[in-house]
C-alpha cells in the first residue's frame, strides 16, 4: 500500500513539473519550437591560395568554446558544423551565433592546387551591423538573419615555403 502511495505521488510530481516546462534532460542545445524568437546566423567568404586563385575542397569548421572544470583555459569544441569550398573558393558555414572560431584545413593535399597548412580564424561577434533586413512580415517569432564575410586566405605548408 505504501508503495502504491510513493508511485502515485511520483507520477503527481512528474505531471506538475511537466506541466510547468521543466525537465529532466540535460540537453545542451536549446529547441527552438513554433512561437520561440530566433534568428540564423551564417558566415560566408571566399578561400584563396597566397597567389589569389580560389581553392576548392577546404573543409571549414565552426568551433564553439567551452569550459572544462579542471582548467582556466578556454578549450574549443571537436563537435561542430562543417562545409567544404566550392570550385570557387566559396563557402557558406551555418553557425549558432555564439562565440565561434574557423577551422580550416586543406584535406586533400596537393589534389586543389597546393598543400595548405591548418589555420584557426577568430570570428568578430555578430552585431546589428551584420543583420540582413527582414523581408516577410508574416514572420511574427523571428529575430532576424545575420551574415559575416570573412575572406581566407591560405598560408603554405612549412615545406612549401
Amino acid at each position: 500500500m505504501k508503495r502504491q502511495g510513493i508511485k502515485l505521488f511520483d507520477k503527481i510530481v512528474a505531471t506538475l513539473l511537466t506541466i510547468l516546462g521543466i525537465t529532466a534532460s540535460g540537453c545542451e542545445e536549446q529547441v527552438v519550437e513554433y512561437g520561440s524568437p530566433h534568428a540564423n546566423f551564417q558566415i560566408k567568404g571566399t578561400i584563396t591560395a597566397p597567389d589569389g586563385k580560389p581553392v576548392k575542397g577546404i573543409r571549414i569548421n565552426g568551433l564553439y568554446p567551452y569550459s572544462h572544470p579542471d582548467s582556466t583555459e578556454v578549450h574549443y569544441s571537436d563537435y561542430s558544423p562543417q562545409t567544404f569550398s566550392d570550385d570557387k573558393g566559396q563557402y557558406t558555414l551555418r553557425v549558432r551565433g555564439a562565440d565561434v572560431q574557423l577551422s580550416v584545413t586543406d584535406v586533400d593535399g596537393p589534389e586543389n592546387g597546393g598543400s595548405f597548412a591548418t589555420d584557426t580564424i577568430e570570428v568578430p561577434a555578430f552585431t546589428a551591423a551584420d543583420s540582413i533586413p527582414d523581408t516577410n512580415e508574416d514572420n511574427w517569432d523571428w529575430y532576424g538573419n545575420f551574415e559575416k564575410n570573412i575572406d581566407i586566405q591560405l598560408k603554405p605548408t612549412d615545406t612549401q615555403k
